[in-house]
């Protein structure tokens, strides 16, 4: 969210205050809705929501990796943070994530703040691929979200409704076939067959879902 304006953060404080999350990252806030830089220190006018401000960073060269570790139980790891890396001042916020070595050693990286009902995390590093799947998969585990189905990797699958009916649409990314696991009984949409069980979906293809007991 780099450019932020009074009502989208009044909007994203009552969304987290009643039981929503919401996650910033880096440089979020430098700019307000009229594409001016804002004369604060960042997240900007989202810093009371975060309850952090960016105490300082460092843009880092292609040959400078920091780490960092993960706190929390269940989720630990350690992670490289490449590119970018901010040192984050708590305001109210509890550490995620804290940098490991070199000059930022033991300063937080990644904060959560409880707001109302609901939290906001602020994510102040980039990463890689590994370190955004445990991002996903905490704050998946956080939001209490349970798959439509048991997927996999190169596997899209997205939830439509059209009117009363659920819909999933998979889309298969892969070069290869790939096994899906249905939960009970589908109309596939497309072929109008019903499918049960474990199906397999064609390099490059596409199912659409329906429930058979909609009908």
């Amino acid at each position: 969210m780099y450019l932020l304006s009074e009502n989208t953060v009044a909007n994203l404080k009552d969304f987290a205050s009643t039981g929503g999350i919401v996650v910033f990252t880096p440089r979020s806030g430098v700019k307000d809705e009229f594409n001016a830089v804002v004369n604060m220190k960042l997240p900007g006018l989202a810093a009371e929501l975060c309850g952090v401000e960016v105490a300082e960073y460092n843009s880092l060269v292609p040959d400078v990796q920091e780490t960092i570790h993960f706190e929390l139980p269940g989720h630990e790891g350690n992670f490289v943070v490449s590119v970018w890396a901010e040192i984050l001042e708590q305001n109210g916020a509890e550490v995620v994530a804290s940098y490991q070595r070199g000059e930022f050693a033991g300063k937080p990286a990644i904060t959560r703040h409880r707001f109302g009902k609901g939290q906001v995390i602020y994510i102040g590093v980039l990463s890689d691929h590994r370190f955004y799947e445990r991002i996903v998969s905490w704050l998946v585990s956080e939001a209490r979200i349970s798959p439509a189905l048991i997927s996999s990797p190169g596997l899209e699958l997205t939830e439509r409704w059209q009117g009363d009916h659920r819909l999933l649409f998979l889309l298969n990314h892969n070069n290869q076939s790939r096994q899906i696991q249905l939960n009970h009984k589908y109309l596939e949409i497309i072929s109008n067959r019903i499918l049960s069980g474990t199906v397999i979906l064609d390099p490059r293809d596409v199912m659409i879902l329906k429930s058979a007991s909609d009908d």
